[in-house]
């Protein structure tokens, strides 16, 4: 092989390797156990938590012996962009294969940021922050894209069914004792049961918040609290926004305001005491 005809192989090989390590993909994967496959996995005494590489935030709480309670009570953490229509706040699909990052994958995380599209060509930015048995999330849209429509950012914690193999009937006395706690924007305490249908939408008991505590003896004895770093209020909601038992499943929700925060420094927090 004469001398130009490598320098073109070699040309072409040099083209191929750029375009196969920037064009869009999954999040990079971490490539040893316990987080094989994951892009981001955290050991903490009463939580483990891990960012899979489709930017899905997993929570699982441990039990008293430190074991993982398992998927069906895992809080499922999702950064999620929604449009307005006509018929209320839709949530837009991701694109495949649209998340980056200048990260690498870890086991050992103090802060990752990504980036992902849905349709429309909105992208949107997530931020994970930790500190010991403090998490700390955020995200923002940083372009609009194509849509003309209004758009908001949510960083949604959506509590599963811890409770789907319990019948309420024979655990009355403990489902009794269970509690959603919450503190308004205006400082008013209140809290709510989980066995009776709740309308997460009624803003006057519901309103917007700045604090949520979860006590559900599904989870053991930490408490699982979450509030707001700034002004950016927490919603309640429930799942398929129609009332529902809270222990049927719930959301906890940062609704990010680019009036308030145009940067994006807004957390909602979560700890396990």
């Amino acid at each position: 092989m004469n001398r130009k005809n490598l320098l073109h192989l070699l040309l072409i090989g040099a083209s191929l390797t750029t375009s196969l390590t920037t064009a869009p993909a999954q999040l990079p994967a971490w490539q040893e156990k316990p987080w094989l496959g994951y892009f981001v996995g955290s050991d903490r005494r009463t939580f483990a938590i891990g960012i899979n590489p489709d930017g899905v935030i997993e929570l699982e709480i441990k039990s008293s012996n430190g074991t993982r309670m398992g998927f069906s009570k895992a809080i499922l953490i999702a950064p999620t962009v929604m449009a307005e229509s006509e018929k209320g706040w839709t949530t837009l699909q991701k694109v495949k294969d649209s998340l980056s990052t200048t990260d690498k994958a870890t086991d050992k995380p103090t802060k990752v940021t990504y980036r992902g599209k849905v349709t429309g060509g909105v992208e949107y930015e997530v931020i994970v922050e930790f500190d010991r048995d403090k998490i700390s999330f955020g995200g923002r849209i940083v372009d609009k894209g194509t849509t003309t429509k209004p758009l908001k950012f949510q960083t949604r914690c959506r509590f599963q069914q811890p409770y789907q193999r319990v019948d309420p009937d024979k655990e009355k006395t403990k489902l009794s004792k269970d509690k959603i706690k919450f503190v308004r924007i205006d400082k008013k305490k209140d809290s709510c049961g989980i066995i009776d249908s709740v309308n997460f939408a009624d803003t006057e008991k519901f309103g917007p918040l700045s604090a949520v505590e979860v006590e559900m003896y599904a989870y053991g004895k930490p408490r699982l609290l979450f509030s707001s770093s700034g002004r950016t209020p927490i919603v309640l909601q429930n799942p398929n926004f129609e009332p529902l038992s809270p222990m049927k499943g719930f959301v906890i929700a940062l609704e990010h305001d680019p009036v308030k925060d145009p940067n994006g420094n807004d957390r909602l927090i979560f700890e396990a005491k």
